[in-house]
């Protein structure tokens, strides 16, 4: 897992992720388009009109990058654990 903190000089975005100027390419699971078990979270992940500027916003992307990674591995995501983070605001779709 990489952290999207300025992606100019980390080497793990420049590594396992393709990017622009000022952004980093991503799949819809927030993963790299290069590497297919990396993922990214931080204020450089950006949707449509959500920039995750603030810690909390980009805590809101763990839950759903767990259960690609569940899906992935053929495992079940647990039904409380999915409702819980929904119920607290903290799992945002995209």
């Amino acid at each position: 897992m990489a952290t999207g903190f300025n992606i100019n000089h980390n080497p793990l975005v420049h590594q396992w992720f393709a990017s622009g100027k000022q952004s980093v390419v991503l799949n819809e699971n927030d993963g790299s388009t290069l590497a297919p078990n990396m993922f990214m979270i931080g204020p450089a992940v950006h949707f449509e009109d959500t920039i995750l500027c603030f810690i909390y916003k980009f805590r809101q992307r763990f839950a759903p990058i767990i259960e690609a990674v569940f899906e992935r591995e053929g495992q079940v995501i647990p039904h409380a654990a999915h409702d819980l983070y929904l119920r607290n605001n903290m799992f945002l779709q995209v």
